[in-house]
């Protein structure tokens, strides 16, 4: 006797969580039927990574790309010739541009609905400050996912502040070696209002754990020092799972609760 089959929407939950579950089985997954093929297909390429060590779902294919970029919501790029191929990812929110030439890519950057941005802050210098334009709409920035770090000499420091005022942003993350005077303007309530995380960050290759001491001494109960390993927690948190920010939103609850007690 056959068996009756499942509804279409029981076997998709099916396949869905089939997919979240066993990640490196998604070729076997897709090819079941079509039915199952464009069920999880956008999910597939939801999280792109694409950097020199590692590359998900799939190496850079510019005609794959080029067919499924569009369901990209978390992307991470690493290579720097892999900046030009911005556009072929119109839907990105959370854009980690690990290169060298970011800079150079500015209109693409603008055509983002970017609400998390991971960049060098080398760029945070004239003629550059034009990122502030894509900074506008953030609510997470994250200034410390490459090694090098900006430190803010004085000279850049008067436009800095002119441009400084970022009405969304409430996380952000910076290097131990980021200039005390630019944290000063982001902690400044007038210029980041809704700013309730910062987060000071070295990486390491192990899991994510919190220190005590804050560098540049600065006594503010939104500073937290985390240690964490960058590329493993961006993807974590990609997929909905505990990163840094959100490891330190609890942390920060928990220090509520113990002074509401």
């Amino acid at each position: 006797m056959t068996s009756p089959p499942l509804p279409p929407e029981l076997e998709q939950i099916i396949f869905t969580l089939a997919l979240e579950n066993h990640l490196k089985d998604q070729k076997n997954l897709i090819f079941v039927a079509w039915r199952v093929y464009h069920w999880l297909v956008p999910l597939i390429f939801r999280v792109v990574l694409l950097h020199s060590n590692r590359a998900l779902p799939i190496k850079f294919n510019k005609a794959v790309y080029e067919r499924h970029g569009h369901y990209t919501q978390h992307l991470l790029l690493e290579p720097d010739y892999l900046c030009k191929y911005l556009y072929l990812f119109p839907n990105v929110r959370n854009l980690a541009l690990w290169t060298d030439n970011a800079h150079l890519h500015l209109d693409s950057l603008k055509k983002l609905p970017l609400t998390h941005l991971s960049i060098s802050p080398l760029y945070l210098k004239p003629p550059s400050f034009e990122l502030f334009q894509v900074f506008s709409n953030l609510t997470h920035l994250d200034l410390v996912s490459v090694l090098s770090a900006w430190t803010a000499p004085r000279d850049h420091l008067a436009t800095f502040k002119e441009l400084l005022y970022l009405p969304k942003l409430t996380h952000l993350c910076v290097s131990p070696r980021f200039s005390i005077h630019g944290i000063e303007l982001f902690l400044d309530r007038k210029r980041c209002g809704k700013l309730r995380v910062v987060i000071v960050c070295a990486f390491i290759d192990g899991d994510t754990y919190l220190e005590d001491e804050i560098p540049w001494g600065i006594e503010d109960q939104r500073v937290l020092n985390l240690k964490c390993h960058s590329i493993r927690d961006w993807e974590v948190g990609a997929r909905g799972g505990t990163d840094m920010w959100t490891f330190a939103d609890d942390i920060l609850a928990s220090r509520s609760d113990e002074m509401n007690w």
